[in-house]
Protein backbone atom coordinates (compact mmCIF):
# COMPACT_ATOMS: atom_id res chain seq x y z
CA UNK A 1 0.00 0.00 0.00
CA UNK A 2 2.51 2.57 1.05
CA UNK A 3 4.33 1.82 -2.33
CA UNK A 4 0.76 2.23 -4.25
CA UNK A 5 -0.31 5.64 -3.13
CA UNK A 6 2.25 7.60 -3.88
CA UNK A 7 2.16 6.11 -7.57
CA UNK A 8 -1.10 7.38 -7.52
CA UNK A 9 -0.79 10.80 -6.19
CA UNK A 10 1.68 11.46 -8.58
CA UNK A 11 0.05 10.71 -12.05
CA UNK A 12 -3.41 12.29 -10.39
CA UNK A 13 -0.81 15.65 -10.27
CA UNK A 14 -0.24 14.93 -13.74
CA UNK A 15 -3.28 14.62 -15.12
CA UNK A 16 -5.18 16.95 -13.37
CA UNK A 17 -5.84 20.41 -14.47
CA UNK A 18 -3.85 23.07 -12.88
CA UNK A 19 -6.40 25.19 -11.23
CA UNK A 20 -8.22 21.83 -9.83
CA UNK A 21 -5.08 20.27 -9.01
CA UNK A 22 -5.88 20.18 -4.95
CA UNK A 23 -9.56 19.19 -5.53
CA UNK A 24 -8.42 16.07 -7.46
CA UNK A 25 -5.64 15.56 -4.67
CA UNK A 26 -8.15 15.39 -2.04
CA UNK A 27 -10.81 12.78 -4.07
CA UNK A 28 -7.57 10.38 -4.06
CA UNK A 29 -6.60 11.38 -0.54
CA UNK A 30 -10.10 11.13 1.33
CA UNK A 31 -10.10 7.26 -0.04
CA UNK A 32 -6.46 6.77 2.24
CA UNK A 33 -7.52 8.94 4.94
CA UNK A 34 -11.16 6.56 5.18
CA UNK A 35 -8.87 3.90 5.41
CA UNK A 36 -6.90 4.60 7.74
CA UNK A 37 -9.33 5.44 10.11
CA UNK A 38 -12.53 3.05 8.89
CA UNK A 39 -9.94 -0.14 8.19
CA UNK A 40 -8.95 -1.18 11.55
CA UNK A 41 -12.21 -1.14 13.11
CA UNK A 42 -14.16 -3.16 10.17
CA UNK A 43 -11.24 -5.50 10.15
CA UNK A 44 -12.18 -5.89 13.55
CA UNK A 45 -15.83 -6.48 13.63
CA UNK A 46 -15.54 -8.43 11.03
CA UNK A 47 -12.89 -10.71 12.25
CA UNK A 48 -15.26 -11.99 14.91
CA UNK A 49 -16.97 -13.92 12.29
CA UNK A 50 -13.99 -15.14 9.64
CA UNK A 51 -10.83 -14.96 12.08
CA UNK A 52 -7.89 -12.68 10.86
CA UNK A 53 -6.66 -14.92 8.57
CA UNK A 54 -9.60 -14.63 6.82
CA UNK A 55 -8.80 -10.48 6.70
CA UNK A 56 -5.85 -11.02 5.31
CA UNK A 57 -7.34 -13.70 2.51
CA UNK A 58 -10.10 -10.75 1.21
CA UNK A 59 -7.74 -7.76 1.52
CA UNK A 60 -5.59 -10.32 -1.14
CA UNK A 61 -8.48 -11.11 -3.51
CA UNK A 62 -9.43 -7.21 -3.26
CA UNK A 63 -6.12 -6.36 -4.16
CA UNK A 64 -6.10 -8.76 -7.32
CA UNK A 65 -8.98 -7.87 -8.35
CA UNK A 66 -7.93 -3.86 -8.67
CA UNK A 67 -5.55 -4.89 -11.10
CA UNK A 68 -7.85 -5.01 -14.30
CA UNK A 69 -9.18 -1.93 -13.11
CA UNK A 70 -6.00 0.02 -12.60
CA UNK A 71 -5.03 -0.92 -16.54
CA UNK A 72 -8.24 0.71 -17.32
CA UNK A 73 -8.45 3.76 -14.96
CA UNK A 74 -5.16 5.03 -15.35
CA UNK A 75 -3.61 6.43 -18.51
CA UNK A 76 -0.80 4.85 -20.20
CA UNK A 77 2.71 6.02 -19.87
CA UNK A 78 2.72 7.65 -23.44
CA UNK A 79 -0.47 9.27 -22.42
CA UNK A 80 1.39 11.44 -19.99
CA UNK A 81 3.46 14.62 -20.52
CA UNK A 82 7.06 14.15 -20.85
CA UNK A 83 8.78 16.15 -18.46
CA UNK A 84 12.11 16.86 -17.57
CA UNK A 85 13.48 14.98 -14.75
CA UNK A 86 16.85 17.35 -12.96
CA UNK A 87 19.00 15.57 -10.79
CA UNK A 88 18.69 15.12 -7.51
CA UNK A 89 21.09 17.68 -5.88
CA UNK A 90 21.38 19.41 -2.49
CA UNK A 91 18.70 22.34 -2.48
CA UNK A 92 16.24 19.58 -3.75
CA UNK A 93 16.91 17.48 -1.13
CA UNK A 94 16.92 20.16 1.57
CA UNK A 95 13.20 21.20 0.32
CA UNK A 96 11.93 17.57 0.06
CA UNK A 97 13.57 17.01 4.05
CA UNK A 98 12.05 20.36 4.97
CA UNK A 99 8.43 19.93 3.44
CA UNK A 100 8.65 16.48 4.99
CA UNK A 101 9.30 17.60 8.12
CA UNK A 102 6.04 19.36 8.46
CA UNK A 103 3.92 16.22 7.25
CA UNK A 104 5.91 14.10 10.09
CA UNK A 105 4.74 16.54 12.96
CA UNK A 106 1.24 16.49 11.83
CA UNK A 107 1.14 12.67 11.88
CA UNK A 108 2.59 12.99 15.17
CA UNK A 109 0.03 15.27 16.30
CA UNK A 110 -2.96 13.69 14.92
CA UNK A 111 -2.50 9.87 15.14
CA UNK A 112 -0.54 10.30 18.40
CA UNK A 113 -3.96 11.77 19.71
CA UNK A 114 -6.46 9.46 17.59
CA UNK A 115 -4.96 6.00 18.09
CA UNK A 116 -5.58 5.98 21.70
CA UNK A 117 -9.05 7.77 21.34
CA UNK A 118 -11.29 4.96 22.22
CA UNK A 119 -9.16 3.77 25.26
CA UNK A 120 -8.95 7.40 26.09
CA UNK A 121 -12.97 7.74 26.44
CA UNK A 122 -13.21 3.94 27.44
CA UNK A 123 -10.70 4.19 30.51
CA UNK A 124 -10.53 7.88 31.10
CA UNK A 125 -14.65 8.83 30.89
CA UNK A 126 -15.61 5.39 31.19
CA UNK A 127 -18.05 5.75 27.89
CA UNK A 128 -20.16 3.37 26.27
CA UNK A 129 -19.34 1.39 23.63
CA UNK A 130 -21.69 2.95 21.21
CA UNK A 131 -20.44 6.20 22.25
CA UNK A 132 -16.72 5.13 21.73
CA UNK A 133 -17.94 4.04 17.68
CA UNK A 134 -20.13 7.07 17.76
CA UNK A 135 -16.92 9.26 18.47
CA UNK A 136 -14.88 7.33 15.65
CA UNK A 137 -17.58 7.37 13.07
CA UNK A 138 -18.11 11.34 13.51
CA UNK A 139 -14.46 11.88 13.51
CA UNK A 140 -14.26 10.08 10.15
CA UNK A 141 -16.87 12.16 8.53
CA UNK A 142 -14.82 15.27 9.80
CA UNK A 143 -11.60 13.85 8.58
CA UNK A 144 -13.34 12.95 4.88
CA UNK A 145 -14.74 16.42 4.83
CA UNK A 146 -11.90 18.63 5.70
CA UNK A 147 -10.16 16.74 3.40
CA UNK A 148 -12.48 17.01 0.56
CA UNK A 149 -13.06 20.91 1.70
CA UNK A 150 -8.96 21.61 2.28
CA UNK A 151 -8.58 20.66 -1.76
CA UNK A 152 -11.46 23.10 -2.60
CA UNK A 153 -10.05 25.75 -0.66
CA UNK A 154 -6.87 25.02 -1.72
CA UNK A 155 -7.46 25.56 -5.18
CA UNK A 156 -9.02 29.22 -4.02
CA UNK A 157 -6.70 30.40 -1.48
CA UNK A 158 -3.46 28.76 -2.37
CA UNK A 159 -2.32 25.67 -1.20
CA UNK A 160 0.63 27.15 1.18
CA UNK A 161 -1.86 28.95 2.76
CA UNK A 162 -4.55 26.43 3.14
CA UNK A 163 -1.57 24.42 5.18
CA UNK A 164 -1.01 27.00 6.98
CA UNK A 165 -4.81 27.68 8.56
CA UNK A 166 -5.22 23.84 8.93
CA UNK A 167 -2.30 23.27 11.11
CA UNK A 168 -3.30 26.39 13.12
CA UNK A 169 -7.08 25.49 13.60
CA UNK A 170 -5.33 21.78 14.29
CA UNK A 171 -3.82 23.20 17.42
CA UNK A 172 -6.63 25.46 18.72
CA UNK A 173 -9.12 21.99 18.78
CA UNK A 174 -6.79 20.03 20.49
CA UNK A 175 -6.41 22.31 23.45
CA UNK A 176 -10.28 22.72 22.87
CA UNK A 177 -10.91 19.18 23.26
CA UNK A 178 -8.31 18.67 25.98
CA UNK A 179 -10.41 21.18 27.74
CA UNK A 180 -13.73 19.75 27.52
CA UNK A 181 -12.76 15.76 26.93
CA UNK A 182 -14.89 14.83 29.97
CA UNK A 183 -18.16 16.97 29.61
CA UNK A 184 -19.10 13.96 26.84
CA UNK A 185 -21.84 16.13 25.29
CA UNK A 186 -19.57 18.80 23.96
CA UNK A 187 -16.68 16.40 23.16
CA UNK A 188 -18.25 14.13 20.46
CA UNK A 189 -19.38 17.08 18.20
CA UNK A 190 -16.24 18.55 18.74
CA UNK A 191 -14.31 15.66 17.30
CA UNK A 192 -15.81 16.55 14.55
CA UNK A 193 -13.81 19.53 14.06
CA UNK A 194 -11.03 18.81 15.32
CA UNK A 195 -10.66 16.30 12.31
CA UNK A 196 -12.07 18.55 9.87
CA UNK A 197 -9.48 21.51 10.69
CA UNK A 198 -6.83 19.01 10.84
CA UNK A 199 -7.39 16.56 7.86
CA UNK A 200 -8.15 19.62 5.52
CA UNK A 201 -3.96 19.89 5.44
CA UNK A 202 -3.37 16.78 3.61
CA UNK A 203 -4.77 17.63 0.01
CA UNK A 204 -3.66 21.55 0.79
CA UNK A 205 0.31 20.01 1.04
CA UNK A 206 -0.01 17.66 -1.86
CA UNK A 207 -0.99 20.37 -4.04
CA UNK A 208 1.37 22.49 -2.50
CA UNK A 209 3.97 19.49 -3.60
CA UNK A 210 2.92 18.78 -6.95
CA UNK A 211 3.65 22.68 -7.36
CA UNK A 212 6.97 22.90 -5.81
CA UNK A 213 8.33 20.15 -7.81
CA UNK A 214 6.49 19.60 -11.32
CA UNK A 215 9.04 17.74 -12.95
CA UNK A 216 9.51 15.05 -9.38
CA UNK A 217 5.99 14.66 -8.59
CA UNK A 218 6.46 10.97 -7.77
CA UNK A 219 9.62 11.56 -5.41
CA UNK A 220 7.74 14.09 -3.67
CA UNK A 221 4.61 12.38 -2.97
CA UNK A 222 7.10 9.32 -1.83
CA UNK A 223 9.09 11.27 0.60
CA UNK A 224 5.58 12.93 1.26
CA UNK A 225 3.89 9.13 2.24
CA UNK A 226 7.27 8.48 4.11
CA UNK A 227 7.00 11.13 6.10
CA UNK A 228 3.18 10.34 7.10
CA UNK A 229 3.92 7.12 7.91
CA UNK A 230 7.10 8.36 10.01
CA UNK A 231 4.82 10.47 12.02
CA UNK A 232 2.03 7.76 12.24
CA UNK A 233 4.42 5.24 14.27
CA UNK A 234 6.57 8.57 15.92
CA UNK A 235 2.59 9.81 17.35
CA UNK A 236 1.46 5.92 18.27
CA UNK A 237 5.06 5.73 20.09
CA UNK A 238 4.59 8.79 22.15
CA UNK A 239 0.97 9.07 22.58
CA UNK A 240 1.01 5.73 24.59
CA UNK A 241 3.62 6.76 26.58
CA UNK A 242 1.54 9.78 27.59
CA UNK A 243 -1.53 8.35 28.27
CA UNK A 244 0.52 6.04 30.11
CA UNK A 245 2.02 8.59 32.14
CA UNK A 246 -1.13 11.21 32.17
CA UNK A 247 -4.46 11.34 32.13
CA UNK A 248 -6.00 11.46 28.04
CA UNK A 249 -7.15 14.56 27.98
Amino acid sequence: AAAVTPAIYAITGDVARPAQRGRWLAMVGSGLLMALWAGAPIGTVVSRWVGWPGIFGGLAALSLGLVAANLRVWPPRRALAATHRPRMDRGVLRAVFSEGSVTIAWGTAVYGVYTYLGTGLRVADRASTALVALALVVYGIGATGGSLAGGRLADRWGAGRMASISLIGLGAMLFVVAAVFHARAWAVPLFLLWAFTGYAYFPAFQARLAQRFPDRRGMGMAWKHTALYLGITVGSALGGGVNGAWAFA
